[in-house]
């Protein structure tokens, strides 16, 4: 049985869009990834490479490309948090800085 995904983003604050991404199966449920727009756009983790198209789309849907955003942070050694990293690193030619 396929489940609907649905792809939520919403700015919460001025500059600050939160991402919500889907995992499968039933639990531990969806992943929060967030946005902050500015000098420098930050991706606060990235869902899990399964997700990475997801991200992409949410992205997407504020103007936002992989290509465009500076550096991510990742919160935990959750492959929920960092599966998604090496696409954007990947699709921004490398120049994304990546904290942990």
């Amino acid at each position: 049985m396929k489940h609907k995904t649905t792809i939520r983003c919403k700015e919460i604050h001025p500059h600050i869009h939160r991402i919500i991404l889907p995992l499968p199966g039933r639990q531990p449920g969806p992943v929060n990834a967030y946005l902050f727009t500015g000098k420098q756009t930050t991706l606060l983790d990235t869902g899990t490479s399964r997700t990475a198209r997801h991200l992409e789309e949410s992205l997407r849907q504020i103007g936002i490309g992989f290509s465009d955003i500076d550096r991510i942070i990742l919160t935990h050694g959750h492959i929920d948090h960092y599966g998604a990293a090496r696409h954007v690193v990947k699709r921004s030619s490398g120049r994304t800085a990546v904290a942990v």
